[in-house]
């Protein structure tokens, strides 16, 4: 089931979780066995060589592995707290979105529309997956309601992060360059790395300050 997630468009990692939740239970089954005769004898999982056979020998390695593999664990969580700097220019951008009085569409990072007042819309990977699915008349109604949102000019302001409807969008927006001068700045510390990347305007007003 995780592999499978895994294998899905825009699954990551985190997918995983069940898998290695059952791996958890399966060594605490094993390290069981090992540390009974059934590891050794019946279950014949160790052999009888090198004295572990032995419980006095066999009981403190398979401790002594357990600990070093939680060691081999740590790790330095500062690494993962975002810098002043990305908090700088994450507070920057929610202002210029509150500027546009929330009318903005951020189809993969709606939590700062909504941290500007705006809404949270449904995340692009959810709209691709309805897209993707079996029931054609939903797909085209949701692809339809897209294209008429960036006809309409509906939202003052879009920011993307990838070529998504990027025909409508070059039509209808002016581009008005990134959402981010610093190449470094605002990405997760860990997992997937993307942000807000490109900013599009209606075409004939004003750019937002920003």
């Amino acid at each position: 089931m995780a592999w499978s997630a895994r294998l899905h468009t825009g699954g990551h990692v985190n997918v995983l979780l069940p898998a290695f939740a059952l791996l958890i239970l399966l060594f605490g089954r094993a390290a069981h066995r090992l540390e009974t005769r059934d590891g050794v004898g019946r279950w014949q999982i160790l052999p009888d060589a090198a004295g572990l056979a032995d419980p006095g020998v066999r009981i403190p390695l398979l401790r002594a592995l357990c600990v070093v593999q939680f060691l081999l664990l740590i790790y330095d969580p500062t690494a993962f707290v975002p810098s002043g700097e990305d908090e700088r220019a994450g507070n920057g951008l929610v202002e210029e979105l509150a500027a546009v009085g929330g009318s903005a569409w951020l189809p993969s990072h709606g939590y700062l529309a909504e941290r500007a007042g705006g809404k949270m819309l449904a995340h692009k990977i959810a709209m691709l997956d309805l897209m993707r699915g079996g029931d054609r008349e939903l797909s085209q109604k949701l692809d339809r309601e897209i294209r008429e949102s960036i006809a309409e000019r509906r939202w003052a302001l879009i920011l993307q992060d990838t070529n998504w409807y990027q025909a409508e969008l070059a039509q209808h927006y002016r581009a008005e360059g990134t959402v981010f001068s610093d190449g470094s700045l605002f990405f997760p510390r860990s997992g997937l790395r993307t942000r807000p990347e490109r900013r599009y305007v209606r075409r004939g007003e004003r750019t937002p300050d920003h």
